[in-house]
C-alpha cells in the first residue's frame, strides 16, 4: 500500500482562551477554529489540481465553557461544523447541500484531595459525548466516508466512565 496523493491547504487557524477567577475557584472560555480558504488535492502523479476545489467544509470551530471548584471540574463543549454545497448528481440524488452538524459534550473530573497512597493521584472522570444523541447529516451517494455522512461522524451518545491513579 502506498500514499501517492498530494493535498495543498491553507486556512486560518485561531484559539482564545478566558479564565477569570472566583471566589469558588474559576471559569473558563475557549474558542478554538479553522477557516479553510484553499484546498489542492492530486492524484497517483502527485501534482496537485491547478484550479484547486473548492473546500467543502470551511468552517469548523469548538467552544468549551467550564469551571473549576475546588478539585471538581465541569465543562461543556459545543462542536460545531459549517454547512457545505455538494455538487447535485444523478449519483447523490441531485442533493446540493449538507447541513451543519452541532454537537454537545459533558466532561465531569473530581481529584481526591489527600497525601495517602489510596487517595493521593486519584481521580474519577465522567464524559458524556454527543449529550442529544444527534445524527450527522446525511450525505447521499459515493463519498470518502463509509458511514454516509458528510459532515462529521458519531457513534451516537456514549457515556464513559474513567477512573486514573498515578503510582
Amino acid at each position: 500500500t502506498t500514499n501517492q496523493a498530494v493535498i495543498k491547504t491553507s486556512g486560518l487557524d485561531f484559539y482564545t482562551r478566558y479564565t477569570h477567577q472566583t471566589g469558588f475557584g474559576d471559569i473558563y472560555l475557549d474558542v478554538a477554529g479553522t477557516l479553510t480558504l484553499t484546498l489542492s488535492v492530486g492524484g497517483p502523479t502527485g501534482v496537485a489540481d491547478v484550479n484547486g476545489l473548492d473546500p467543502r467544509n470551511k468552517f469548523k470551530a469548538n467552544t468549551t465553557i467550564g469551571t473549576h471548584i475546588g478539585n471538581f471540574q465541569a465543562q461543556a463543549t459545543w462542536a460545531h461544523n459549517a454547512g457545505m454545497t455538494v455538487v447535485p448528481t444523478a449519483g447523490n440524488l441531485q442533493q446540493s447541500r449538507v447541513d451543519p452538524f452541532d454537537l454537545f459534550n459533558l466532561f465531569f473530573q473530581y481529584k481526591f484531595p489527600g497525601d495517602s497512597s489510596l487517595v493521593k493521584d486519584l481521580a474519577l472522570t465522567l464524559n458524556v459525548d454527543n449529550v442529544f444523541d444527534t445524527d450527522p447529516p446525511l450525505l447521499r451517494g459515493l463519498s470518502n466516508s463509509l458511514f454516509g455522512v458528510g459532515n462529521g461522524f458519531t457513534l451516537g451518545r456514549l457515556v464513559k466512565v474513567g477512573i486514573s491513579k498515578k503510582f
